[in-house]
C-alpha cells in the first residue's frame, strides 16, 4: 500500500511543460523505435548536462521531471524558469533535427508544444515521482494544430513549434520580447499571430507558432548569483584542494 501511504499529501504547483512529439513514431520498425528513443533521450541528456554548466544552475534547478509518452516526452521545467519553455522547445528541436541528420533521417518530423498551468506530483508504483495535471493534457491538445494553419511562408516544413497563449505571454515578459533590441528577436525568433485549435472535445485552445534557428540551442538565463556560483565551483581548484 506504499502508493496510498506516500500520496496522502500531493504537491500541486504551476509549471511550464514542453512536449516533444516524434512524427510517425508508431509506424517505425521496432529497431528504429529503439534508436529514436535512445537518440531523443541522449540528446536531451546532453543538452541538460551542458546547459546548467554554462548557466551555473544545477540540473534539478532546470528540470524537475521527464515523462515519456511513447511517441515522445514531456519535459517539466522548474517553476523558477517559467518563461523558458518557448526557448527550450526551440533548443530541443534544433538538437533532435541535427541528430536526425547524423542518423540518416531517423526522425520523419519533430513537433513541439509548450504550455503553462497547474501540475501535480505524486509517487507512482515504482516509488518515483511522476506528474499529472491539466497543463499536460492541454499541452497535448496543442499538437492537434495543422501546419496549414500557420501564416503563409511562416513555417519552413512540418517541424513546427506551437505554444499556448499563456506560455507566449510569459516568455515575452521574461525576455522583454516586445521591446526594442530584444535579445531573442535579434536572434531571429519569430512569433505568429494567435491561432485557434479545436480539440477532440470541441474545446478551443489559443496559441502561436514559434520559429527560429534550426541549429541553435539556448541556455537557461543565468541566476542573479551567477558569479558567486561560479566562484564556489572553482574554489577547490583555486585553493589547490
Amino acid at each position: 500500500m506504499a502508493v496510498y501511504e506516500k500520496n496522502q499529501s500531493v504537491k500541486s504547483f504551476d509549471a511550464e511543460v514542453v512536449l516533444i512529439d516524434i512524427e510517425k513514431f508508431s509506424l517505425m520498425s521496432a529497431l528504429d523505435q529503439v534508436k529514436a528513443a535512445v537518440v531523443a533521450n541522449g540528446e536531451l541528456e546532453q543538452f541538460l548536462g551542458i546547459s546548467p554548466g554554462q548557466s551555473a544552475f544545477k540540473l534539478e534547478e532546470v528540470v524537475v521531471g521527464f515523462v515519456p509518452t511513447g511517441d515522445g516526452f514531456y519535459v517539466i521545467l522548474h517553476p523558477q524558469l517559467i518563461g523558458y519553455g518557448v526557448v527550450l522547445a526551440l533548443s530541443l528541436r534544433s538538437m533532435l533535427l541535427t541528430a536526425s541528420n547524423k542518423t540518416n533521417g531517423l526522425f520523419k518530423g519533430i513537433q513541439a508544444a509548450c504550455h503553462y498551468g497547474e501540475l501535480s506530483a505524486f509517487v507512482d508504483i515504482t516509488e518515483k515521482e511522476n506528474f499529472v495535471g491539466p497543463v499536460m493534457n492541454n499541452c497535448a491538445r496543442l499538437l492537434g494544430i495543422k501546419s496549414s494553419q500557420a501564416p503563409e511562408n511562416f513555417l519552413e516544413d512540418n517541424n513546427y513549434i506551437f505554444c499556448s497563449k499563456e506560455s507566449i505571454e510569459i516568455f515575452k515578459v521574461r525576455y522583454n520580447y516586445d521591446q526594442e533590441g530584444s535579445h531573442f528577436k535579434e536572434l531571429g525568433v519569430r512569433i505568429s499571430d494567435w491561432v485557434e485549435v479545436k480539440d477532440k472535445h470541441g474545446l478551443i485552445h489559443v496559441g502561436a507558432f514559434v520559429e527560429g534557428s534550426r541549429y541553435v540551442a539556448y541556455n537557461p538565463p543565468r541566476p542573479s548569483d551567477f558569479d558567486e556560483r561560479v566562484r564556489e565551483r572553482l574554489k577547490p581548484y583555486l585553493s589547490g584542494e
